[in-house]
């Protein structure tokens, strides 16, 4: 069973206030793409290679698309400090390293499988929704700690084990 972490969508905060339109100059002047208009958007959004990012005057931060924490250098880079995480959120892939009969873990795990609908089935874990495909990968947003994560890969394994899916 492979692991790996997808994506992170981040809540940041940079306890200060921000000038978006000197933002915007000084990411423009070092060529990174972003947008600010405060008619169209209350917050410049900012495109990197590595992610996506809202930022509001009131010094909040939200990042999508980032694929590590990593990402926090190149804040302190621009900010000149690191802003105060409030809350990372972590979609993970995990491959179960089989094909799956989708149907057949439906309705074994009182999931939901509409091939009309999506290619997955959806099953339930504390809440959450896991989409599982076919091909034996399946997509776990959401995911709030570590201990969350454990849980449900020691829950996709008990699935795998239990039904031989």
């Amino acid at each position: 069973m492979k692991v790996r972490t997808v994506n992170l969508v981040m809540t940041l905060d940079l306890c200060q206030s921000v000038d978006l339109e000197e933002l915007q100059e000084q990411l423009q002047s070092r060529g990174i793409h972003c947008v600010y208009d405060e008619w169209e958007f209350p917050g410049l959004r900012w495109f990197d290679e590595k992610f996506t990012a809202l930022v509001f005057r009131t010094g909040k931060i939200n990042v999508l698309n980032a694929k590590s924490s990593d990402v926090m250098e190149t804040f302190r880079a621009i900010f000149g400090l690191y802003p105060k995480v409030v809350k990372i959120t972590e979609v993970i892939e995990v491959d179960l390293e089989r094909q799956l009969e989708l149907e057949k873990l439906a309705i074994s795990e009182h999931g939901v499988y509409d091939p009309s609908v999506s290619p997955s089935t959806t099953l339930f874990f504390k809440g959450k929704q896991v989409l599982v495909f076919a091909s034996g990968k399946v997509i776990v947003p959401g995911i709030k700690s570590k201990q969350l994560k454990q849980e449900v890969i020691e829950w996709l394994r008990t699935i795998v084990q239990k039904y031989g899916v």
